[in-house]
């Protein structure tokens, strides 16, 4: 007995997730939240990914979503730690810290006239404030880029002929699948990008390289499996 009390006491002990602020973007329909954890879905395998991360690298995540420019400015500011699920874009890893992505993401143009030309710079486009496919517009030479607050804003600016067209990321074309459906919009993808995590510095700092490797274990689990090298 007494060699069994000696052996169960050198035996380590079981150590505690560490806790870490992580924030969402509070109008992407296709991340839920609830009680500071993402909920399960069928489409994109958000929560099997992170879930996945956290075990690997002993931490327990509490998410809290926000909108995109606040979660990007705490980021910034160390207030949080990480951000999940963000494009990747020129402007935000100029100040921010990229993880490896973890799924790769598209952008499609929605329209209704099929004999727009979309290469055309005096196209008005609405998209989401602050959002990747604004980035990237800009950075195209558009000259006519509609910003609104919410994405749940853009295909009713479609349907009412305020704008041309709109950019959505894929990840967010099956929210809209039923208008797309009944007022025959049209499809055609112009952009493909990274997505995964935002890191801010001090994270980055201590948590870059595990994080990384973590993912690289985790993302056979993001759905579509769009895991191919950009």
């Amino acid at each position: 007995m007494f060699i069994l009390l000696v052996m169960l006491s050198t035996l380590p002990a079981t150590t505690e997730p560490i806790i870490i602020r992580g924030g969402t973007v509070e109008s992407f329909p296709a991340l839920q939240l609830q009680n500071n954890k993402i909920l399960p879905e069928h489409e994109f395998g958000y929560k099997e990914v992170t879930d996945c991360i956290e075990q690997q690298l002993n931490i327990d995540i509490q998410w809290q979503a926000m909108p995109t420019n606040r979660l990007l400015k705490m980021l910034a500011e160390n207030e949080l730690d990480i951000g999940f699920s963000l494009g990747f874009t020129e402007q935000r890893s100029a100040y921010l810290q990229p993880s490896q992505y973890v799924k790769i993401d598209h952008d499609y143009f929605l329209f209704k006239d099929n004999s727009l030309n979309l290469d055309d710079k005096q196209l008005s486009i609405a998209v989401k404030r602050g959002s990747p496919q604004q980035d990237h517009l800009a950075r195209q030479g558009y000259n006519n880029i509609y910003p609104v607050s919410d994405y749940n804003e853009l295909i009713p600016l479609l349907l009412n002929h305020r704008i041309n067209a709109v950019s959505l990321p894929f990840s967010l074309l099956a929210s809209v699948q039923s208008s797309i459906e009944q007022h025959q919009l049209l499809l055609k993808k112009h952009h493909s990008r990274g997505t995964g995590f935002y890191l801010s510095p001090t994270f980055a700092s201590q948590y870059l390289p595990a994080l990384n490797t973590a993912i690289l274990q985790c993302r056979q689990h993001a759905l579509p499996n769009t895991t191919q090298p950009l």
